[in-house]
């Protein structure tokens, strides 16, 4: 605004000079705005009234008032901007390790699900077993073994010529393969 003060400035003065020199002053056109298109000798130049020449002369310390106090200063936004692109780092690094947080429990959810279906096969349901068997006696007469189990327990019962026996157990798991 400084500049255009000063130009309507110098112009006034060209205008003064010019006429005090004796050079041909003509005005062209007056505008919409107040202001006139002049022609002085081989240059033209817009001049304005006297009224809008005092108008703003006393528009610009407002003006001037205006403009410092929404004037941020460089060094807060070069600031302002660092602290936003760290942020904006901090934001994708952390959507990255979320992404890789879900990923894990996905597979972890997955393993655990083949986990319960292999209990479910191994223990997880009732067995009915039926046990048998033949051999001999120490005096060579045969011998039948016929058993009945229900889980992990049992109940058999032994029969040779003359001995007639019942026995009861458990079975327990030594290892697996």
């Amino acid at each position: 605004m400084k500049l255009k003060i000063g130009y309507l400035f110098f112009l006034f003065l060209l205008i003064a000079a010019a006429k005090a020199t004796g050079e041909e002053c003509q005005v062209i056109k007056m505008n919409d705005n107040g202001t006139y298109e002049v022609k002085i000798g081989g240059s033209s130049f817009k001049a304005l009234s006297d009224q809008q020449m005092t108008d703003l002369l006393l528009m610009e310390p407002e003006l001037v008032t205006a403009q410092s106090s929404t004037r941020i200063p460089t060094e807060k936004i070069k600031s302002l901007e660092t602290i936003i692109g760290e942020m904006e780092k901090r934001i994708k690094e952390r959507d990255e390790l979320l992404k890789k947080n879900k990923d894990y429990i996905e597979k972890l959810e997955a393993m655990n699900k083949v986990g319960e279906e292999l209990v479910k096969k191994c223990c997880g349901r009732n067995r009915v077993t039926l046990t048998g068997g033949i051999g001999l006696t120490t005096e060579a007469d045969p011998a039948v073994l016929i058993g009945v189990g229900y889980n992990d327990f049992r109940l058999w019962g032994m029969f040779e010529k003359d001995v007639k026996a019942g026995i009861v157990g458990m079975d327990w798991q030594v290892f697996s393969w």
